[in-house]
């Protein structure tokens, strides 16, 4: 209804009232909402025309009946948020959901923040605004306001939600009682000395629910520091902190989110509005929800790939570093397979739809990345239980102190040491680190436990279907057809396509190298769709093309460039994007003329080789085995290729499993985490892994998926394991050394509680910004803009991980136990601190 303005709905009063500007249409109007009512639920929303698509499926109605609901119409589109567009690109909405509802509004910056096109988002609980800065260029505001009613659902009933504030402000009042009741006006001490035991009351109640399971743990010894510091009377220290109990859980959770957003803020980029061709051949602008499986859209430079589907027509350049985590250029031509979240840096495509929303690849990935915290690390789990077991001996000494000494400053000393808070944030701030790390490096953890299960596996078994005799791509010939010299045409192409192009362009650099030949300095490069574009060193433009570019773009090649390609030996790989062996065909044209080209196959060394090694080498005590379909003896000579003596051959899928199971707990499976013959196997291993790559990542089941698919990332992913352990021994070394530490001296020096206290909270502080300061590094190293300044060695190089060879602290119970589901794995624990 174009001359409509609003709609206020009273559900619980049976009114309703439609607002509507003078006009005279207003017999239509009542006519159209006849029909409307006469089709009950079943209203037909309009599609199809420039800018217009569903106006009302997106409408949420679902508010509570006593709740009056006024819809307003922003441009095509029906919302129940009022829009005020305060400038171009600014607008500013009020809904009373948003009043005094900070869980509302932190899931709604988080939804909003991953929509290509808006830059800054602003909410006031007090006044239930939303301030919004977009580009009107890439999102028109009908389309914010059709997401923010999409958005509903999450915002209002979501998970996500930051830490509460009622012990923080509970906290802070009572450091400013206790200060003046126990140094300024003593008349306030009792009251403050109520305070203390009142904030410490859920201890004392969490500790006599243990007590009635016979346990102990650390409410106990919460609630024991509380009953001692009743008895000495000083509210202060004790004030002092629960207040730092309660401010490191919140820098964390900071450090958190903010670092996520960062990190993982690109493979969240969603496009709302396409360029649809319809059945005219025309292009019309339409809104995400409405695109389908099959439609043919259109994507052009500059703009982000807003689907999963195949090239029907056009060429350009992609950049997919967004999803491959290395600098990652691909050439998209007909029938090439593009990925929603990438950019197309130059051309024009038109592609035809497979997967939209939900069901792509970069929403698959962004789904399993985290938001406010992981669920289920046995890391934290860990932590907990380390330190309620620590909590027994700390009160059996304590206890012990008291009847031999009668005095309270001894046992409190005991008592005080903190050896929770720290390992239970940097457990979250570590698998952060590590979860974006491996992101960045193509590796995606699907179950973020796996992390920490990596660090204790001592079995490693490989499936057939990984491919353990795939080969390295390398230069197989170099014809030239005219008057350069081999060596002087490879360096042409290996300047125009290098280490960044891919396989085939670190296969030039290799060659370049083995022939000692320096690559031909590149000015003024360009890149557009299997071609690149140069001046050489003498001035003469050259040009580096794919043989089918060189075909499509018309150029005069000679016979023996156009002669077939020889056979490559075959790799066992099933899937297009794994084989490898497929050849390559460089041509090469320098001042207009045809130089020469540059063939590559796949017959260099097996790529499984240097992956073996490097596991050895990092894990010498670690178990390979291999398992295959094929017969043993076939299975035997392949793996010994490679430097694998564990053999199992003539297996069925089902065998396959059994053998799994018979290598214990312990143990990593390696497979194709897309089939189905790989489950089984993988439900029985302690962590799976897939070789997949990117376009398996909707349908695989594995724990951790190998983006660029195949072996060379496995070393990479066992050294992230070993580094996540090794930083987390560090940790509990330096807080076991600093607590007992401050204890010895306290005991020694007649000091008290409260210094001791001071002591471990600065060893948490130091520790967390060491943590802090690795997540600012790895934004940097990511190129993320905006990213703090860090000091310190760089996050992640070519190489992998630099993660020094620590001994594992042998502590006893740190077995990685399974971790319940932890909503609140930031907030602090409920200690009163004990005090002095």
């Amino acid at each position: 209804m174009l001359d409509v303005t609003s709609v206020e709905l009273r559900r619980a009063e049976h009114f309703g009232r439609i607002r509507y500007a003078s006009t005279d249409r207003a017999p239509e109007i009542w006519r159209q909402l006849s029909r409307v009512l006469r089709a009950g639920t079943g209203v037909q929303a309009r599609s199809g025309g420039e800018g217009v698509s569903q106006p009302l499926a997106d409408l949420h109605l679902d508010w509570p009946d006593v709740q009056p609901v006024t819809i307003h119409r922003v441009g095509e589109a029906f919302t129940s948020w009022q829009a005020r567009l305060t400038e171009a690109g600014r607008v500013r909405l009020f809904h009373p959901a948003l009043l005094r509802r900070r869980d509302v509004a932190f899931r709604l910056r988080e939804r909003l923040s991953t929509v290509v096109g808006c830059d800054k988002v602003g909410v006031n609980t007090f006044l239930g605004e939303l301030s919004v800065r977009f580009r009107p260029e890439v999102i028109a505001l009908e389309q914010v306001v059709r997401e923010l009613e999409r958005a509903w659902d999450y915002v209002l009933h979501g998970a996500d939600a930051p830490l509460q504030r009622g012990r923080l402000l509970a906290a802070s009042s009572l450091l400013g009682v206790a200060y003046a009741g126990q140094f300024l006006v003593p008349a306030l001490r009792p009251v403050a000395m109520l305070g203390v035991a009142l904030y410490g009351l859920p201890n004392v109640i969490a500790t006599l629910r243990e007590l009635r399971e016979l346990k102990v743990g650390l409410p106990a010894l919460y609630a024991t520091g509380l009953v001692l510091t009743l008895l000495r009377g000083l509210p202060f220290h004790t004030s002092v902190m629960a207040l730092l109990l309660q401010i490191w859980p919140r820098l964390a959770f900071l450090a958190f989110t903010r670092s996520q957003r960062r990190l993982f803020g690109p493979i969240r980029r969603r496009v709302l509005a396409v360029r649809v061709i319809g059945d005219d051949g025309k292009p019309a602008l339409r809104d995400i929800s409405a695109v389908q499986p099959g439609d043919l859209i259109i994507v052009g430079e500059g703009e982000i790939v807003p689907v999963d589907g195949t090239v029907a027509e056009g060429h350009a350049t992609v950049d997919e570093t967004v999803l491959t985590g290395r600098p990652s250029l691909a050439d998209a031509v007909r029938g090439t397979r593009v990925l929603a979240a990438t950019e197309i840096l130059s051309g024009e495509i038109r592609i035809r739809v497979e997967r939209v929303g939900a069901g792509t690849v970069s929403a698959t990935i962004a789904a399993g990345l985290p938001t406010t915290h992981f669920s289920g690390l046995p890391s934290a789990a860990s932590a907990e239980h380390i330190a309620t077991r620590n909590a027994r001996p700390a009160l059996a000494l304590g206890f012990a102190s008291l009847l031999l000494t009668r005095q309270i400053r001894p046992a409190q000393v005991l008592l005080r040491p903190d050896f929770a808070t720290e390992p239970r944030l940097a457990a979250q701030l570590g698998a952060l680190h590590d979860v974006a790390a491996g992101l960045l490096s193509g590796i995606f953890f699907r179950t973020p436990a796996a992390i920490d299960r990596l660090a204790v596996a001592d079995v490693l078994i490989f499936d057939d279907s990984v491919g353990i005799d795939r080969r390295r791509l390398e230069v197989a010939d170099v014809v030239c057809a005219g008057s350069l010299a081999p060596d002087a045409l490879l360096a042409l192409a290996a300047a125009g396509f290098g280490a960044e192009a891919g396989e085939a362009g670190e296969a030039l650099q290799r060659a370049c190298a083995e022939r000692d030949v320096a690559p031909d300095p590149a000015e003024k490069l360009s890149r557009t769709a299997g071609l690149a574009r140069f001046r050489a060193a003498d001035g003469a433009w050259v040009e580096v093309a794919t043989a089918e570019r060189a075909v499509d773009a018309g150029w005069r090649l000679p016979a023996s460039l156009l002669a077939p390609k020889p056979a490559s030996p075959r790799t066992g790989r099933r899937r297009a994007e794994q084989a490898g062996d497929a050849e390559h065909r460089l041509v090469v044209r320098r001042a207009g003329v045809v130089a020469g080209a540059v063939t590559l196959l796949p017959r260099g060394d097996l790529l499984a080789t240097t992956v073996i090694a490097a596991l050895r080498t990092r894990r010498p005590d670690a178990r390979i085995v291999y398992l295959s379909s094929r017969a043993q003896a076939q299975a035997e000579t392949a793996a010994n290729r490679v430097g694998i003596s564990m053999v199992h051959g003539g297996l069925r899928d089902e065998e396959k499993a059994a053998v799994v199971a018979t290598y214990g707990a312990r143990t990593v499976f390696v497979g194709d985490g897309a089939s189905l013959r790989c489950a089984g196997a993988m439900a029985e291993a302690m962590v799976s892994v897939s070789v997949g790559g990117l376009g398996s990542v909707p349908t695989d089941v594995a724990d951790v998926v190998l983006l660029h698919g195949g072996l060379p990332q496995l070393p990479a992913l066992w050294q992230i394991g070993a580094g996540h352990r090794a930083r987390i021994d560090t940790d509990y070394r330096a807080i076991y050394a600093a607590n007992l530490s401050a204890v010895a001296g306290a005991l020694v020096a007649g000091l008290g509680s409260f210094e001791v206290g001071l002591a471990s909270n600065a060893t948490t502080a130091v520790l967390l910004a060491r943590h802090w300061a690795r997540l600012a590094a790895l934004q940097a190293a990511a190129g993320v803009p905006g990213s703090p300044v860090a000091g310190g060695e760089p996050a992640f190089g070519p190489e992998g991980f630099d993660v020094p060879d620590l001994p594992g602290l042998d502590l006893p119970g740190f077995d990685l136990p399974e971790a319940p589901d932890s909503p609140e794995a930031f907030d602090a624990a409920d200690g009163d601190g004990g005090g002095e």
